[in-house]
């Protein structure tokens, strides 16, 4: 997932939830995220000193239907049939 702070690059983010994920990057940044039905919470500091929060749900992949009824089974046993979006933009509020 690549993560943004628009108008405000440099911005210290921590990003954790998902299987156990805690990482911090400085933006812009890429993380890897494993796919899970758990929330991903993102946390930055932007260079000014203003903070800014996003939470992301995972939504049903389309390709999870595709392969009903035994794939949709064994995706939903091991949180494949989960994805997140590929690019998120994290703002703070003036």
């Amino acid at each position: 997932m690549a993560i943004t702070t628009p108008g405000a690059a440099g911005a210290t983010c921590r990003v954790t939830g998902g299987d156990g994920l805690n990482e911090t990057v400085v933006t812009p940044a890429m993380v890897r995220i494993a796919r899970s039905r758990r929330n991903v919470s993102i946390a930055c500091t932007l260079p000014d000193g203003r903070t800014a929060d996003r939470t992301i749900s995972p939504s049903y992949s389309d390709y999870s239907y595709v392969q009903l009824p035994v794939g949709y089974l064994v995706d939903s046993l091991s949180g494949a049939m989960w994805t997140y979006p590929s690019e998120i933009g994290v703002e703070a509020v003036p």
